[in-house]
């Protein structure tokens, strides 16, 4: 009787596996991208519902937002030109109207920017880098930087 085995070799093994890599290696970046890009929107989404919330309950306890125009621009200096430390206007008036209605993790402040770090990581800062001392447009960070 002359029995055969019927097996792979082990070339056709290491081709497959070649193969199985090559397209491994193709589809994992677009895969990656994908789930850092769900985790930016999720984000976002959940930034911007915490605002919104937290504009509506100071709406209530300040009235109508149009009325809250505070001069936000600036920082006081010391001599030596460094910031003082509290004194960004933005912050008194972040910390006036949504202060009790944002959860902050922690707050840096750099040069009297002032960058407001959310428990998910997230952070944003009022205006960009050249703004950030006379504008209430926000900025938002999708990771702790």
């Amino acid at each position: 009787m002359n029995k055969r085995r019927i097996a792979f070799t082990l070339a056709e093994v290491l081709i497959t596996l070649g193969i199985i890599g090559v397209v491994a290696a193709m589809t994992l970046p677009a895969l990656i991208q994908k789930n850092n890009n769900k985790v930016v929107e999720t984000r976002l989404a959940k930034f911007y519902t915490t605002f919104n919330q937290a504009i509506q309950l100071a709406e209530v306890e300040f009235g109508d937002k149009k009325d809250w125009y505070l001069d936000t621009g600036g920082v006081d200096l010391y001599d030596e030109g460094k910031p003082i430390e509290g004194s960004a206007k933005i912050d008194i008036w972040f910390q006036k109207y949504f202060s009790r209605f944002i959860v902050i993790k922690k707050q840096v402040n750099t040069s009297g920017t002032i960058r407001y770090y959310l428990s998910d990581g997230s952070a944003f800062q009022f205006g960009n880098d050249d703004l950030v001392n006379s504008s209430r447009g926000v900025v938002f960070f999708c990771r702790e930087s």
